[in-house]
């Protein structure tokens, strides 16, 4: 294809801004780094509800030349629009067609989505439109095509919708962030649909010289992150039933509350009494310095749970920040996770009890050449997890 300067890319979000949801993080920094790589990128969201610099600072990225565009009108409520379906995907058929900026423009085209519902509407849309066969489209999937893997288990989830392999075979490009989901996708698919794999990354500054880790008389296990049970978060909290008075756990960022799940579990946790007193529990929507709070911390807990859509194919953004940062991580033993991680080398795996963690922290603890030599193992690895490279990955897949 040609060089970035003549690409002109739209990325979709269906989403209000600003949101604290990681793959809106994830979504806002790679279109950012699109534009870093002089591709002129706009970045088009359902609504935002703060300015252009207020959304950038939400986003530590308050330097960025990224362009931004809202379909929604401020003065308009949603509720008027909620009722139509494809509401956001017809407003953005619109803006793509009649958008002087966008229409006349003898750039390369391209439009970015990550929606399932955006993947089916403008890949079947392209078999009749004339006009978005100009574009070239690229889809990033998180999950199958849509499908809860909880649901069909071991089906082919793609045995009964036989319309949305047809809409992603439209597309120029499939990327996924894990290999397991890739592989499953092409193997479901008959190799119709065979994604490129792209992996996440981190906008954290990586330390400059290699880590140096020791222990006062306190450890801290730290997670930064969301927190609930389907990401495995109760499982370290438990863990301090099992750990000797010197350890505490830190964990900071959002509760979402689950479906299903009782809603005070975290408060009636944290009030236990071998656990009360050893837990800083820091509730917050958006955390101002994601670095400070990896910082803080002696030794990071990536968690997992038995759900099969984490245990599988997440691909948790925050671990690439601990990788950065130079820190020993504990990682819960799930295939999903062995894709970034190798026990021993640049972390160490614990099964998913809060006694096996409990075993793996004190091993940290009484061994602190394997604590440095994980830390070390992952800030080398992490050298390649910036957003740049990130970005210069999907440029090249666009071939």
């Amino acid at each position: 294809m040609s060089q970035n300067e003549d690409f002109l890319l739209v990325y979709l979000h269906s989403m209000t801004f600003p949101n604290n949801e990681a793959n809106a993080f994830d979504a806002v920094w790679t279109a950012s780094a699109l534009q870093e790589a002089s591709v002129d990128t706009t970045f088009v969201m359902k609504s935002l509800l703060i300015s252009r610099d207020e959304f950038l600072s939400y986003y530590y990225i308050p330097e960025s030349q990224l362009k931004i565009v809202s379909l929604r009108p401020g003065w308009l409520p949603e509720r008027f629009l909620a009722k139509r379906e494809n509401y956001f995907a017809d407003l953005v058929r619109t803006c793509l067609r009649f958008s002087p900026r966008i229409a006349f423009t003898r750039k390369q085209k391209i439009l970015y989505m990550r929606d399932p519902k955006l993947l089916r509407y403008f890949g079947l849309l392209r078999e009749k439109g004339g006009w978005l066969r100009n574009w070239f489209l690229i889809y990033e999937s998180h999950d199958p095509l849509g499908h809860d893997p909880n649901v069909f288990l071991d089906q082919n989830p793609f045995e009964n919708d036989p319309k949305i392999i047809r809409a992603a075979s439209n597309f120029d490009l499939i990327l996924t962030n894990s290999q397991a989901l890739s592989t499953d996708i092409a193997a479901w698919t008959n190799d119709i649909i065979k994604p490129k794999v792209i992996t996440l990354a981190s906008p954290l500054e990586r330390l400059k010289d290699p880590p140096s880790i020791s222990f006062g008389k306190e450890i801290v296990l730290g997670y930064i992150g969301t927190i609930d049970k389907l990401r495995g978060v109760d499982i370290l909290i438990n863990t301090l039933r099992y750990l000797p008075a010197n350890f505490r756990v830190r964990v900071v960022g959002r509760f979402r509350q689950e479906y299903g799940v009782d809603p005070n579990w975290l408060r009636d946790l944290s009030q236990e009494e071998s656990i009360k007193g050893r837990l800083d529990l820091f509730l917050t929507d958006h955390i101002t310095d994601v670095a400070d709070e990896i910082d803080r911390c002696d030794i990071l807990v990536q968690t997992a749970s038995h759900d099969v859509h984490d245990s599988k194919y997440a691909t948790p953004q925050k671990a690439f920040g601990y990788m950065v940062r130079g820190k020993p991580i504990l990682v819960g033993d799930v295939p999903g996770h062995k894709e970034l991680f190798e026990d021993g080398v640049n972390a160490i795996l614990y099964e998913l009890t809060p006694q096996s963690l409990a075993k793996k922290a004190l091993l940290l603890e009484e061994d602190l050449e394997l604590a440095n030599s994980i830390a070390y193992g992952a800030w080398i690895q992490s050298k390649e997890y910036s957003f740049t490279r990130r970005a210069q990955d999907i440029l090249n897949s666009l071939v």
